[in-house]
């Protein structure tokens, strides 16, 4: 849908030559073969001074295909349900993905479809119901003049907004959304930033997770891995990038903590209270399941049976699935370095019991304390240290290690590779390293961490959470905040903290 000489909006016919690519616009028709039979077109425009160099891509599934066959297009995607509020939310999403300057793609299998909201996207981004439909009428691939009056009854349907007068694209010179972060005094910035932070890191090294060399992560995004966000979700007509159960659970562990603290609860009287809420988040949890650890999942189950909270976790349990969680207590208890940091081991037991999983929550909880407090970074860090070994000097010394390895200069290739994450002495240290390198630089922290072959989610939460302590949530990158899943709800839950 670029411009034709004319001024207005033209649509490529499959047999059509498109225009020379000019500094304004330029459009392309082909017509594509995939593995398995799946036939296709895609029509691919792009505005490079018009639409802040974003495209779009029309495409038109001639016959049932998978996923991987559309993903060779190497576009974000779209299914298209007949359900007319999903289809108002897929449009929503597409011309999120313009003004975001992504591309985007509209599969649909039924050929009326994909132009039908194409042609709504189009009148969402600032056209005229007359424009989009002369847009898809015409000289369309799909011969789309016979579905014009469809294509006007949807577009103006919920549109009566006047735009006659308002151009294609209009968006560009429209103001940019509130800022979600205005009016945060410094304890309430520095609040959201450990948790969006967390958020954030887990979002960013979800999918890397399972990626197991540095160089596959290179290949896959090339040429130096994840630089933002790789993986999106649609949620409620938002097309948001997923956190993982590290996020779940945490959330889980705020919510317990604030529930506690507002009527004076006691630690058993809290942890009962967590253990409650982590069964639930077992069985329902908020998003769905998103591949939890065994020991968690062992953990709940035990903690159904009615178990003891204290000994419902595997007395052997050293992953990473505690010290993820565990960064709430250093925020809620932060006035009170002793209790966050017992606190913290305790409700480790629920499903972690080894003393490698009890010292890095501990050392996770004296941390972000010390990060939100304003600590300078080598006594947080040295505080780290001291109280993972009050627990497990092994853990202790790992962390130690990482810190000097930081100072050194030790690339991140050589520290990371060998401390993966996936065990909590391993995860804690790795996150002491990645703090030494980036305190004030929370961007860093977390794709130095998502770009690692071990337990990656995790190693970016512990990153995102202990910077985003320090330096407050108006020092990660907007775009990350607003594409984050749930991002309003994670900060309206870091205000109540």
């Amino acid at each position: 849908m670029g411009k034709g000489s004319d001024g207005q909006l033209s649509l490529l016919g499959a047999d059509e030559t498109a225009p020379e690519p000019s500094r304004v616009a330029s459009a392309r028709w082909a017509r594509h073969e995939a593995p398995g039979g799946l036939g296709f077109g895609t029509l691919e425009v792009s505005a490079e001074e018009l639409a802040r160099e974003a495209s779009i891509a029309l495409v038109i599934a001639e016959t049932p295909g998978t996923w991987s066959e559309v993903n060779l297009l190497d576009v974000r995607h779209l299914a298209l349900p007949l359900d007319a509020a999903a289809l108002e939310r897929h449009v929503a999403a597409l011309a999120a993905d313009v003004r975001a300057g992504r591309r985007a793609c509209v599969l649909a299998a039924d050929p009326t479809l994909a132009p039908l909201v194409v042609g709504m996207a189009l009148v969402e981004l600032g056209a005229t119901s007359e424009e989009a439909v002369a847009a898809l009428g015409g000289r369309s691939v799909l011969g789309a003049e016979r579905h014009a009056a469809l294509v006007e009854r949807a577009v103006a349907r919920g549109r009566e907004r006047a735009r006659d007068s308002t151009p294609l694209f209009a968006h560009a010179r429209e103001p940019s959304p509130p800022d979600p972060l205005a009016g945060l005094d410094e304890r309430a910035d520095r609040l959201a930033g450990a948790v969006l932070g967390a958020a954030i890191g887990d979002a960013m090294g979800h999918p890397t997770e399972l990626v197991r060399s540095l160089d596959a992560i290179r290949e896959r995004w090339p040429p130096d891995g994840v630089r933002g966000y790789v993986l999106f979700i649609e949620d409620e007509g938002r097309r948001v990038a997923p956190y993982t159960d590290d996020t779940q659970m945490a959330e889980v562990v705020l919510r317990a903590l604030l529930w506690g603290r507002e009527r004076d609860a006691d630690l058993d009287a809290t942890m009962t209270h967590l253990a409650a809420g982590l069964v639930e988040w077992a069985a329902r949890p908020l998003g769905g399941h998103r591949a939890p650890g065994n020991a968690c999942l062992s953990g709940c189950a035990e903690l159904a049976r009615g178990v003891p909270w204290r000994e419902a976790g595997g007395a052997r349990a050293g992953g990473c699935g505690s010290v993820v969680r565990a960064y709430p207590f250093g925020l809620v208890y932060a006035d009170d370095l002793g209790r966050a940091e017992r606190w913290a081991v305790e409700h480790s037991k629920l499903t972690h019991r080894d003393p490698i999983a009890l010292a890095a929550c501990a050392a996770m909880a004296v941390g972000v304390a010390r990060a939100f407090r304003g600590d300078p970074v080598p006594l947080a860090l040295s505080e780290m240290v001291a109280a993972a070994c009050r627990w497990s000097p092994r853990t202790g010394q790992l962390m130690a290690e990482a810190w000097a390895e930081a100072d050194e200069g030790v690339s991140p290739e050589e520290t990371l590779s060998r401390l993966e994450g996936w065990a909590a002495h391993e995860a804690i240290a790795a996150a002491v390293y990645l703090v030494a390198r980036h305190p004030d630089d929370p961007s860093s922290a977390i794709l130095e961490a998502a770009n690692t072959p071990g337990d990656s989610d995790s190693l970016a939460t512990l990153a995102g959470a202990l910077v985003g302590a320090r330096v407050g949530a108006r020092a990660l990158p907007r775009a990350w905040i607003d594409e984050l899943e749930r991002s309003a709800a994670l900060l309206a839950l870091a205000e109540t903290i």
